[in-house]
C-alpha cells in the first residue's frame, strides 16, 4: 500500500506515561511480526472509500481496508500460562471481494509471536463481502468473529462466526449467524 512497508507485518509499540515528569514517557517500536502476505487495496470507484455495492443503488461503501491497520478492537485475555491479543482488519480476500483478515498473538509483553492467522472470506463462493470485523476471545479460547456483510443482492448486515479452541488452527470453521439482515441501502455520505 502506500505506506512504503518494506513487508506485511504487525508492528507492536510499548507506551509508558510518565505523569510526574512527562518529558520521560516513552513510545517505542519493540516488535514487527511478518505476516502471511495479503492484499489491503480494493478496487475502488472513484476514490478509496466507494467500494462494496449494495443492493438497488450505484453508491457504493467503504470496507475500511486501505488504511491497512487493524479494525476495533484488539482484544486481551490473560490465561495464565499465556498472553493473547486478537484482531482483525478488511482485506481484499480475492480480486473483488472483501474479506477479514484476523490475528492471534501470543506473549505480547515478551517475544510476542503469532500464534495463528486467516483470512474469513466466504464470498468467495458466494459473492458476499465481509469486512469492518470485530474480534473476541472467550476465556476457554473460543474466538467470535462479528463483521459486517454487504453485496449487490445483500443490504448491509451484520453477521457473526466463530471458532473453538480445538478447532485446527489457523481456520473459522463454525458457520455463519445473522445478527441483524439490512433492509436497505446507505445512499448519501
Amino acid at each position: 500500500g502506500p505506506y512504503g512497508a518494506p513487508q506485511d507485518a504487525l508492528t507492536f509499540w510499548r507506551f509508558h506515561a510518565d505523569f510526574a515528569v512527562p518529558a520521560n514517557s516513552t513510545f517505542a517500536l519493540t516488535h514487527t511480526l511478518p505476516v502471511a502476505p495479503y492484499d489491503s487495496m480494493f478496487p475502488c470507484v472513484g476514490s478509496s472509500r466507494n467500494c462494496i455495492q449494495q443492493p438497488g443503488t450505484n453508491v457504493r461503501i467503504d470496507h475500511l481496508g486501505y488504511r491497512q491497520r487493524p479494525m476495533w478492537r484488539l482484544a486481551y485475555r490473560n490465561f495464565g500460562t499465556h498472553e493473547s491479543l486478537v484482531t482483525n482488519q478488511s482485506v481484499e480476500a480475492a480480486p473483488g471481494i472483501s474479506g477479514v483478515r484476523w490475528y492471534e498473538i501470543r506473549d505480547p509483553n515478551g517475544s510476542a509471536v503469532i500464534f495463528q492467522q486467516g483470512t474469513f472470506a466466504p464470498g468467495i463462493t458466494d459473492g458476499i463481502h465481509r469486512c469492518m470485523g470485530s474480534m473476541g476471545m472467550y476465556a476457554s479460547g473460543n474466538m467470535a468473529l462479528g463483521y459486517s456483510a454487504s453485496s449487490s443482492t445483500t443490504f448491509r448486515s451484520i453477521w457473526y462466526t466463530g471458532r473453538l479452541a480445538s478447532d485446527p488452527l489457523a481456520t473459522i470453521p463454525q458457520g455463519e449467524e445473522s445478527i441483524v439482515d439490512g433492509t436497505g441501502s446507505q445512499t448519501s455520505s
